[in-house]
């Protein structure tokens, strides 16, 4: 079966622990928020249950960005700067996404389950896996 079978966008495999188990914790609650609003899209739960995922998404997100540019600060990531960017651009795709969702527009659903599914996954592999060797004790 695959993980659109049982309900789930994304699926946490060991591949995308950056090895700290604080900030490990914070990506399982993505994806599990990411599988809510998959599952919500899905059962056609409408316009107003899927901002209100949406909006968990970006409260959410914007906890665990805090999380990650707090350590970086503290370990002096030297990357930090461009990773926070990717953070900000993250933030302000997802609230236009919100607000297309708000205003009707019916693409705007699967290209955002299309978003989080590459961005989080890219995100993950790719740039939070380079801070494992300074942020890890």
């Amino acid at each position: 079966m695959t993980a659109a079978e049982h309900g789930h966008l994304l699926e946490w495999f060991d591949n995308l622990s950056v090895g700290i188990n604080e900030l490990d914790g914070h990506h399982k609650e993505m994806v599990n928020l990411i599988n809510k609003l998959y599952r919500a899209v899905n059962s056609n739960l409408g316009t107003e249950s899927i901002t209100e995922i949406v909006a968990e998404l970006m409260d959410y997100a914007n906890y665990h960005f805090g999380a990650e540019e707090a350590l970086f600060e503290l370990k002096q990531f030297p990357e930090a700067f461009s990773h926070s960017e990717k953070h900000l651009e993250y933030r302000e795709h997802l609230a236009e996404f919100r607000d297309a969702i708000q205003a009707g527009d019916e693409s705007a659903v699967p290209q955002l389950m299309e978003f989080l599914f590459f961005w989080w996954t890219r995100h993950i592999l790719e740039c939070d896996k380079k801070y494992t060797p300074f942020l890890k004790d």
